[in-house]
């Protein structure tokens, strides 16, 4: 073999590094990954600029308007307040009235959607004829117009006319008709079986999209080993759609908590039926009181109760997954 010139005899020629063109070809693929990036953010930024117009300026607006006494009925009305808003609310029996109506009916009502979804799915998850149709009816009452909904709820409930009334007459439990919705004593947990009622089929097709995910292998073996239909389901199901269970959580409160029409149209809202809730609560000041500023520090409340709900229950959840 040739001895390079220069080199120690005895010695052979070293190849030429290769440092150079690879550099180049990083400098390339680095170049190709920023460009993707940037073609990524153009794609996004449409979107972006929609939820910050649509979601984030009023939330930025509501917290602002929060803080002022804004009044529809004073143009010159708007100036700087502080905290006199919340002081108000505070000191307001009415406020906390509705905060705890809606801590009541979210709480009971995502608790129920929960457990029923889990078992509906469970039975959803099985092989039966007409399983495809079952699945795809189980979405409608959530597909139905809340205001249909509420306006079905109060024919159905009507003391007067009523199915429900009707079938209690036959069966003779009662001789005269039951007010549900005007009842204090009845009219909210009626309100809670609507909701329930109207958010149940989401929570169940996303359970069972959880369900589907569970590697059957894991299942099939569990089986053979003896374990019992209990067993499999707290040591094999529920880990598997822990997640699934706690975004549902998560997104059903903040959207039961937030929820106007259907306890507006089918009991009124007041503290005569014991359904007034904190989205008609912000409604009343705002637009039948004319106090934005006092509204706006109603869904404020609003607000900073539901951040401290996700923040603390995510990290609970993260915690049980983490041990």
């Amino acid at each position: 073999m040739a001895v390079s010139r220069g080199a120690p005899a005895g010695s052979e020629a070293l190849p030429r590094p290769l440092a150079a063109p690879r550099l180049g070809r990083t400098r390339r693929l680095s170049g190709l990954k920023r460009a993707e990036r940037r073609l990524g953010l153009l794609y996004v930024a449409p979107s972006v600029l929609l939820i910050a117009a649509i979601v984030l300026y009023p939330l930025v607006e509501t917290i602002r308007l929060s803080f002022t006494n804004r009044d529809f009925l004073k143009p010159a009305s708007g100036a700087y307040v502080g905290l006199a808003n919340y002081q108000w609310l505070w000191g307001q029996e009415r406020f906390w009235f509705a905060f705890r109506n809606s801590v009541v009916l979210t709480a009971s009502a995502v608790a129920a959607e929960v457990v029923l979804a889990v078992a509906l799915a469970l039975l959803l998850n099985r092989a039966f004829t007409g399983r495809a149709l079952v699945r795809g009816s189980f979405i409608l009452p959530w597909a139905i117009p809340a205001f249909v909904a509420a306006f079905a709820w109060r024919w159905m409930l009507d003391p007067t006319f009523g199915v429900v009334n009707h079938a209690l007459r036959l069966v003779g439990l009662t001789g005269a008709g039951v007010p549900f919705l005007s009842d204090p004593a009845l009219a909210l947990p009626t309100v809670i079986v609507a909701h329930v009622w109207k958010g149940l089929p989401w929570v169940v097709l996303v359970v069972l999209a959880g369900l589907q995910l569970i590697p059957r292998e894991i299942q099939e073996s569990a089986r053979m080993d003896g374990a019992s239909a209990a067993q499999e389901f707290w040591h094999i199901t529920l880990p598997h759609i822990r997640f699934v269970l706690t975004i549902v959580v998560v997104l059903r409160t903040i959207w039961t908590f937030n929820w106007f029409d259907l306890t507006y149209l089918l009991a009124g809202g007041s503290m005569v039926t014991n359904t007034l809730i904190l989205p008609i609560e912000v409604y009343s000041l705002g637009f039948v009181g004319f106090k934005l500023g006092r509204a706006a520090a109603v869904a404020g409340v609003m607000v900073l109760f539901l951040a401290g709900f996700t923040a603390l229950f995510l990290r609970v959840m993260t915690r049980k997954d983490e041990a």
